[in-house]
């Protein structure tokens, strides 16, 4: 399925708006984000599909959860409970360092659920 110019459109404008509030330049966010400015440049103005590693990578730059980049086309598709959205905003209250932390974590406790090391 490909992607629609609106979805990108909509991506790119979303990744801009949050990039302005937090007062980076496309420079600043590319650094951050270990990209070249041109990718920022064009995923900005929705001519370029993005891989997820990058809008992760985009996100985190921006201190912002994954999910408040996506295009109000996902909005419909996306039915987060309570539990899932008030996680999210706690996470972006934390620094990036403070988020890795808790990424790692969560990882951590994931992998000794799987194996069985906690029970539920």
């Amino acid at each position: 399925m490909a992607i629609s110019d609106s979805f990108l459109m909509q991506l790119g404008n979303r990744i801009t708006c949050c990039r302005e509030r937090r007062g980076m330049t496309a420079t600043d966010l590319a650094v951050q984000a270990d990209v070249v400015p041109e990718t920022i440049s064009r995923i900005e103005n929705g001519q370029r599909d993005i891989r997820y590693s990058n809008l992760c990578a985009i996100a985190l730059a921006l201190h912002v959860p994954l999910s408040s980049l996506q295009p109000e086309e996902l909005d419909k598709y996306m039915n987060y409970s309570p539990d899932v959205n008030l996680l999210n905003e706690n996470l972006d209250r934390l620094s990036l360092n403070q988020r890795q932390m808790m990424l790692n974590m969560f990882e951590a406790q994931i992998d000794s659920l799987k194996k069985g090391e906690i029970k539920t």
